[in-house]
């Protein structure tokens, strides 16, 4: 899964390339997850309003990626996830660049692919993420709402019985900042020829972060995350 494998590397330390302060960051998470294999996810995300304490240009090793993954390829390792960003695209890198936006993002066959979805946007808004393999002929499309923005250039089928599907939030946080919101994901579905709650699936929510907490309601199939 991806967020073990960012885990082991999560705690960095940096030299800023504008002064010589070294600060910590550290990558957590906050899930609502299922398991097994599926051909397709979908959910309404609202985009959270994270407002100055993540503007900071300078700072770029602060982001929060508010997104789901998809586990491919019969493996933990394999993956694809749409969703959005705000903050920077590479962690802890001299090319690592400010960006507020949808994106794409994938890991397949030990190689990272990652791309900006653009589409204009609102915060506070809802908008539906999908990913789909309709055929399930291992081509896997996107949306955000109904429009189309192609398919992930690999043919992979699914992960296995034993990996997780996550709904959430990705945060990387710089020591001293902080700012407080909450938001949800609300219909998430499933998909196996047709869509389907993942209340089907017993869900369950998973922290490694006193920064964000989540909870998921299986009455209104909705998860609401708070980040303080």
């Amino acid at each position: 899964m991806k967020r073990f494998m960012k885990v082991v590397s999560s705690l960095l330390i940096v030299i800023m390339c504008f002064s010589s302060v070294a600060y910590a960051a550290t990558t957590q998470y906050s899930l609502v997850s299922f398991w097994g294999g599926t051909y397709g996810l979908k959910g309404d995300f609202k985009l959270p309003t994270l407002v100055s304490a993540w503007d900071n240009g300078t700072n770029r090793f602060n982001k929060i990626n508010f997104e789901f993954w998809l586990p491919v390829n019969g493996s933990t390792g394999d993956w694809l996830e749409v969703g959005y960003k705000h903050g920077n695209t590479a962690d802890g890198t001299t090319n690592a660049a400010f960006y507020n936006g949808f994106f794409k993002s994938k890991q397949v066959n030990g190689v990272y692919g990652y791309g900006s979805l653009n589409k204009a946007f609102s915060l506070g808004s809802k908008y539906t993420f999908t990913i789909v393999d309709v055929n399930k002929q291992g081509l896997w499309e996107i949306y955000i709402g109904q429009t189309y923005f192609g398919s992930f250039a690999d043919t992979v089928g699914l992960a296995s019985s034993t990996s997780h599907n996550d709904y959430g939030y990705e945060v990387t946080r710089q020591s001293g900042t902080q700012s407080t919101t909450s938001t949800t994901i609300t219909n998430m579905n499933y998909y196996d020829g047709s869509w389907k709650s993942i209340s089907n699936k017993s869900p369950f929510t998973t922290n490694n972060s006193s920064i964000v907490t989540s909870s998921y309601n299986s009455n209104t199939n909705t998860a609401t995350f708070t980040k303080k």
